[in-house]
């Protein structure tokens, strides 16, 4: 999904990036949050790509609730979709 996959990109707003890789019927996301301060994720803004509320944290393995979700200042998250 990441090498291969088609890449859905969204116009970074408020000092944070996001974007999708997407392969088959797998989707990957990355969320990129360049602020010195937390930020909430608002999900609502890219329900286009997700299939659902909630992603795996691929590094941790941890569950995400995306409508619950604040990004940490400087956090970059990647996260497969469910």
């Amino acid at each position: 999904v990441i090498a291969h996959g088609k890449l859905i990109q969204f116009i970074p707003r408020d000092n944070v990036y996001v974007y999708f890789r997407v392969l088959g019927n797998e989707t990957l996301m990355v969320v990129m949050n360049n602020n010195d301060v937390p930020k909430p994720f608002g999900a609502v803004r890219y329900r286009e790509c997700l299939a659902g509320n909630t992603g795996k944290n691929i590094l941790t393995g941890e569950s995400v609730q995306l409508d619950e979700l604040v990004l940490e200042n400087k956090q970059v998250l990647l996260l497969e979709i469910r």
